[in-house]
């Protein structure tokens, strides 16, 4: 079947997503490993029939909202490209805004960090795929940077990536709950940790699309911080934080004192609508707060001192 047929058939497919274009363009693209660009020029080639079975295959898959960075193994995070698979959360923009913060500290006070103080102490807590890990390391080659996660699938995910990047040798990773096993005072500690509502999967199939607005349950709106169905292919503990997705974020900010060096920062991505919650939990614990917005100017980033 040439290229022309197969795209026409798969956004068929695909009729009901808003990307379905895009979706096939580039699962193809990763099926026949050429660029889009290739596909583009070249609408009446032919595709093999071992391939074409793949791609259908791929995109059957993506119809049931599977989504595109598991079909294909691979997330676009600051300009790097990270592998991906369902054992780690998938990275997001947003994200790339809580590098941004990281970064713009650690610039400020570079003149600190050169008057022989030793190499700049980083722990990324959560670490899921270590595309905040290995970034960090990449971008700041001599920090020390620790990677922790409760997930031994995660861990693995994240070392292959760190292999893949180059940056093995700058990342000590770590197996345990959050800060537990930071064995000294870091000085930044940075964590995209679960920040979910509790959400039942069988009610939120029963209705055709999620809205920002939130979901029935109980009686009560119950929300996440996703606006799809792509959600609940991902680890379920890599989003979901209690009933209010806040259980990760109060026992981490409860346990810094024991794991921050006295002028050190922490830098924590949060649901905008927890953005009054978060600076109470800070200032219950002592911590003074500043929010910082994401791409799309909502609250997202926390930084705790």
């Amino acid at each position: 079947m040439v290229i022309q047929d197969l795209l026409h058939n798969s956004e068929h497919a695909l009729n009901h997503l808003l990307s379905s274009s895009l979706d096939s363009e580039v699962i193809l693209s990763f099926v026949i490993d050429k660029p889009r660009e290739y596909i583009l020029a070249n609408m009446d080639k032919d595709i093999t029939a071992d391939k074409t079975a793949k791609f259908e295959g791929l995109i059957a898959r993506r119809a049931k909202h599977e989504p595109v960075a598991y079909l294909i193994h691979n997330k676009e995070f600051y300009e790097r490209n990270f592998y991906v698979d369902n054992r780690v959360h998938i990275p997001r923009p947003a994200t790339e805004d809580l590098i941004d913060c990281v970064k713009q500290s650690i610039l400020k006070r570079s003149a600190t960090l050169n008057s022989g103080l030793g190499p700049l102490q980083i722990a990324d807590i959560g670490t899921g795929s270590g595309c905040i890990a290995i970034t960090l390391a990449l971008e700041f080659p001599n920090a020390k940077i620790i990677a922790t996660d409760i997930s031994d699938d995660a861990l693995e995910v994240a070392k292959r990536n760190a292999d893949k990047l180059g940056s093995s040798d700058k990342i000590t990773f770590l197996k345990g709950d959050l800060l537990s096993v930071l064995a000294k005072p870091v000085d930044i500690i940075v964590s995209n940790p679960p920040y979910g509502w509790i959400i039942s999967p069988p009610v939120f199939r029963a209705c055709p699309e999620y809205s920002e607005g939130g979901r029935l349950r109980g009686g009560s709106s119950v929300k996440i911080w996703t606006n799809d169905k792509e959600v609940f292919f991902q680890p379920k503990e890599s989003y979901e934080s209690g009933q209010d997705g806040l259980t990760h974020i109060k026992k981490l900010i409860k346990d810094l004192p024991n794991h921050l060096k006295k002028n050190g920062k922490c830098f924590l991505e949060f649901d905008p609508r927890q953005t009054e919650s978060i600076k109470q939990i800070a200032k219950d614990n002592n911590y003074n707060i500043t929010i910082k917005k994401d791409f799309a100017s909502f609250d997202r980033i926390a930084i705790l001192q």
